[in-house]
């Protein structure tokens, strides 16, 4: 279910930035495809701290991004970031993957008891805000898992940057799952 969620994500953050370009909706599907990367190493490298996070989202019916800041004291797109910084995967993806979960938010610093400071040097970017929106909607759509069984809000100041209006969120909805229609085969195989 991660890398079902990961693709459609990457699919659905792809196709919301379509209209600035071919590289946008590149930039966006990358993005989309690493923006969960950091679970991938908290459930490797502190599994049952994970864990906790995991069974704390679903009991208490909170995001999963919540419970890891309760737990960690940061969260997996925190670590998902300095892991890609870290890769020298270029600054903008690292600030898509970083604070897709901020796309609404103002930019902040975050520190747990070990000092590792993940800092946000300025506000999101539409890119993490494709990503933002593009989380909403495959979890409303039901593609693969986010690690909760909640859908994040949709954020309004995601859906300014990215021209989507309450009234134009059905239409974009089903753009998205007509995108993901078209990879149904390949996420069958995942």
């Amino acid at each position: 279910d991660f890398w079902v969620h990961s693709v459609s994500a990457a699919t659905a953050a792809g196709a919301l930035l379509e209209k600035g370009g071919r590289r946008d909706a590149d930039d966006g599907f990358i993005c989309g495809l690493l923006h969960d990367v950091g679970k991938v190493v908290l459930h490797q490298y502190a599994r049952s701290r994970f864990t906790e996070a995991l069974r704390a989202a679903e009991s208490r019916g909170i995001l999963l991004v919540e419970a890891e800041q309760e737990v960690f004291g940061y969260t997996h797109a925190d670590v998902g970031g300095i892991l890609l910084d870290g890769w020298h995967i270029p600054e903008h993806v690292v600030e898509g993957v970083r604070m897709h979960h901020l796309a609404g938010g103002a930019p902040e610093t975050q520190e747990d008891g070990a000092c590792l400071r993940v800092p946000h040097r300025q506000a999101p970017t539409r890119l993490a805000s494709a990503v933002h929106a593009g989380d909403v909607f495959v979890r409303a759509l039901l593609m693969g898992s986010g690690g909760d069984n909640r859908i994040p809000r949709l954020s309004h100041a995601a859906m300014e940057k990215l021209g989507i209006s309450p009234e134009t969120v059905p239409a974009t909805l089903k753009t998205v799952s007509e995108k993901m229609s078209r990879i149904q085969g390949f996420l069958e195989i995942l």
